[in-house]
């Protein structure tokens, strides 16, 4: 039992086994208030205070528990209410085939406002009439998504409505696990105080690999990349990427807390608290001083950026694909376009195929002469488009030479669940589960991260959408000279995601010590220099050109030598030291 009188144990239940308001506050409420207070200090808020009140009040939850199941509890409903929150926007892409702006809205206030309401409420009825929390929990919030893809499916438009909650609050659930674990780990291994602090930031930053990694790995929203918008803060990506930066965030945010209480103001608690704080804002504070003010650029390379800003309702539409080509044709020549070398248009920006065993979408007669139109004389066009070769379908990269031919090609190797392909299809598909995006067939896999040539520049690592969040996987076994990165966040309209989308981007700038190029259909397209910081940038919802010379690469950073070899020895290092840390009798 904890002997801080400052951090009581987990009441018990009142008698009869219906747990009081208080013990509901304290047990799920204030978790989930806490994780999605959390994800205010993400993209694009950077709200950087409420990540330390979002970790301090998990702390001192973990503090007040005396057993294992609850601190179990606690980091799910954290994960639920941090994920949920964060990506709330992966709401957006299933009712993106609904008519009308006022429908679409509707839908997704009940998605996203209405269901958690009623599975709330439904939730506290199934506790009052069962007198057991998680078992009348459950049942209500099980009654609540039965009752919401009924009427999804007879009632409402759009053929994906239904996945609404699936998408947000039922991702989060899952990827809550990784929280769960960590806050598990962080209660089991140490005893409350600093040593705990240091378990919790351990175990938070591995579950975070463990959750880049299984499952095709999804490393959304990372601790550390709260630093996104301040690269100074983020230079030590370059050392140990960043797994090795959250775990540096996690001990900072949570250290406050650990010297609430009277037990824990002790000479040893203190001088390990103000030694670790001094440690994490030293290397937070290093990269301000180490920065250059600029990055040469790259001679003889001049790029344009082309942001069509084509919605998503009118991009695969048969009608749509010839004024689709002829408004980036237009936009590529618009003024200044006889000092361009490299054209960069956003993924599958060409509605036509230059490899396809279609006529009807092939590349030739007046539709090759308005593509070489757009081609700079002696330069490239490097766009996104489909290709198809017998019975696959690949989501690809070309670049391609002032005659029209493609002379390198890269094809998207690790694709979206549920967006481009469907796992398990012989099972899903019976029971009604296809991909959202366009075509009915699953997109074929591409062999995985290369580099490919560009005329007239240094060799590109082309990731296509959401292959920029993976940080091994940012480049191939041969080192380019800049990163590449072609998507449409068309699907997340005017949201978070896009931000969101961009921080992680810029993060692998910093870790592999290169810049890169970004062409996004409606936004954001930017330039990023080796350091993080964006040079040029069209924000999310513009249509128009951007002009931009390419800055020069760094020398490999250690990141880019030992990947995340070096985030493990940080990682054995600390689990070390906490050994040593002062802690708090259970």
């Amino acid at each position: 039992m904890p002997s801080d009188p400052c951090s009581p144990a987990e009441p018990a239940a009142p008698v009869g086994g219906r747990p009081g308001p208080q013990t509901v506050w304290r047990a799920a409420v204030l978790p989930v208030a806490a994780g999605a207070l959390c994800a205010l200090a993400q993209p694009p808020l950077h709200l950087l205070p409420l990540l330390f009140l979002a970790f301090g009040l998990l702390f001192r939850r973990l503090e007040a528990i005396d057993r294992l199941r609850p601190a179990f509890a606690a980091g799910w409903l954290f994960g639920i209410g941090y994920f949920s929150a964060g990506l709330y926007w992966l709401g957006l892409p299933v009712v993106i085939d609904v008519p009308g702006d006022l429908t679409r809205d509707l839908l997704l206030v009940a998605g996203l406002a209405g269901f958690p309401l009623a599975a709330i409420a439904a939730g506290a009825l199934g506790v009052r009439l069962t007198g057991r929390r998680w078992a009348g929990a459950t049942a209500g919030v099980a009654f609540t998504l039965a009752v919401w893809i009924a009427l999804s499916l007879a009632v409402l438009p759009g053929r994906f409505t239904w996945m609404i909650p699936f998408n947000v609050f039922g991702l989060g659930a899952v990827l809550a696990a990784t929280t769960a674990v960590a806050t598990g780990i962080a209660w089991r291994a140490a005893p409350g105080g600093i040593r705990r602090v240091l378990a919790l930031a351990a175990a938070w930053a591995a579950l975070e690999w463990v959750r880049g990694t299984i499952l095709t790995g999804f490393p959304w929203n990372l601790a550390a990349a709260v630093w996104s918008e301040f690269p100074g803060a983020a230079q030590s990506l370059a050392w140990w990427g960043p797994f090795g930066l959250s775990l540096i965030t996690v001990v900072l945010a949570t250290l406050p807390a650990a010297l609430i209480g009277r037990s824990a103001r002790t000479r040893p608690a203190a001088a390990w608290s103000g030694g670790l704080a001094a440690v994490s804002v030293a290397v937070l504070a290093a990269g301000f001083f180490t920065m250059p003010a600029s990055v040469e650029a790259v001679p003889g390379v001049r790029l344009r950026i082309v942001q069509g800003a084509v919605a998503q309702s009118l991009k695969w539409r048969p009608a749509a694909r010839r004024p689709i080509l002829l408004r980036y044709a237009a936009l590529t020549r618009s003024e200044g376009f006889d000092g361009i070398t490299h054209v960069v248009w956003p993924e599958t920006a060409l509605p036509y195929r230059l490899q396809t065993r279609h006529a009807v979408v092939g590349v030739s007669g007046d539709i090759r002469k308005l593509l070489r139109a757009a081609i700079p004389q002696g330069g490239v066009l490097i766009t996104g488009a489909n290709r198809d070769e017998g019975p696959d379908t690949w989501n690809s990269i070309h670049v391609i030479d002032p005659a029209g031919r493609p002379v390198g090609t890269y094809d998207k190797h690790h694709l979206v669940p549920f967006g481009e392909y469907v796992p398990a299809r012989a099972f899903l598909s019976r029971i009604g589960v296809a991909k959202i995006a366009h075509g009915r067939r699953d997109y074929a896999f591409g062999p995985g991260p290369r580099s490919i040539p560009v005329p007239g520049a240094p060799d590109a690592s082309p990731l296509i959408c959401y292959e920029a969040i993976f940080p091994a996987e940012a480049v191939g076994r041969s080192r380019p000279g800049w990163l590449l990165n072609l998507t449409n966040d068309a699907w997340f309209g005017n949201s978070a995601g896009p931000h969101q989308h961009l921080a992680a981007a810029r993060l692998r700038t910093i870790e592999q010590g290169l810049p890169m190029v970004r062409a996004a259909n409606t936004g954001i397209s930017a330039v990023v220099d080796p350091y993080g910081r964006v040079t040029k940038l069209l924000p999310l919802g513009a249509r128009g050109v951007l002009d931009a010379d390419l800055p020069k690469a760094r020398p490999p950073t250690l990141y880019a030598r030992y990947g995340d070899l070096v985030f493990l020895l940080l990682l054995l290092a600390v689990a070390a030291l906490a050994r040593f840390a002062p802690g708090r009798s259970r």
